[in-house]
């Protein structure tokens, strides 16, 4: 489970540090997969070895045995190098329980939408399930801002419908998609992977369908689309059951 800003706050990550022969580093998580922690440390040499990894999560200090070794130096991030911790599986305090639960249950909601990224659902002008506040959305492209209307959508990516503009395929673009039931604004950072060129009807603007792969979908978005679905698949029971 690659880590965002988002992952982080679902889980109450405030910070994060390694303890290794007395000495505190500073790290980032990166990646979670089980008790197989990546983690981006504040230091210019190897960690290895066993050690302490401490997780500011709410308001206590959890400490978790690990054994540590390096993965690779990372150019990007300046005086850090990737590592691995693999996490001790006794953990006995009920803070520290409750932490590696929510880890588990956030990366198990992951990985059903990863695997649910290619499922394709129509919205159209559609808007009811899906809870768009209109069936217009918008579309971002470095410092220009068009309408666009979703063909279809999934956890993965979308077929959005907008203006004939300086889209090329590689290109990343921004979807705002507006909901409604709370009011909500969800920024999806996406790349541009096929474009269609739509048949022009008299005078009016080309039209173009842009078929997008997203970067990262933020939870908020996710959780959306678990509850757009959860709503057709009652419907879908309801009206098969009425039958």
């Amino acid at each position: 489970m690659r880590i965002y800003k988002d992952i982080l706050d679902e889980l109450s990550m405030n910070s994060m540090y390694l303890i290794w022969k007395g000495q505190n580093f500073f790290c980032t998580p990166l990646d979670i997969s089980g008790n197989v922690w990546t983690v981006a440390v504040d230091a210019d040499f190897t960690v290895e070895g066993l050690c302490e990894l401490i997780v500011n999560y709410k308001d206590k200090r959890l400490v978790f045995s690990c054994h540590i070794g390096t993965v690779e130096t990372d150019a990007i991030i300046i005086s850090s190098c990737i590592h691995r911790c693999i996490l001790s599986t006794s953990v006995s305090k009920e803070d520290e329980i409750e932490f590696i639960k929510k880890v588990r249950e956030v990366e198990s909601q992951q990985y059903k939408w990863n695997k649910r990224k290619e499922e394709r659902y129509e919205i159209k002008f559609d808007i009811e399930a899906i809870q768009f506040s209109s069936a217009q959305q918008q579309v971002i492209l470095a410092e220009e801002t068009l309408p666009c209307f979703v063909d279809n959508i999934s956890f993965g990516g979308a077929k959005i419908i907008t203006y004939e503009s300086r889209y090329e395929v590689g290109n990343r673009v921004v979807v705002n998609y507006t909901f409604a039931n709370p009011i909500e604004v969800i920024q999806v950072p996406s790349y541009i992977r096929h474009i269609i060129s739509l048949p022009k009807k008299d005078d009016s603007e080309r039209l173009i369908a842009l078929c997008l792969e997203y970067d990262h979908a933020p939870l908020a978005f996710q959780k959306r689309m678990t509850s757009f679905v959860e709503r057709l698949n009652a419907s879908k029971e309801k009206t098969e059951n009425a039958i």
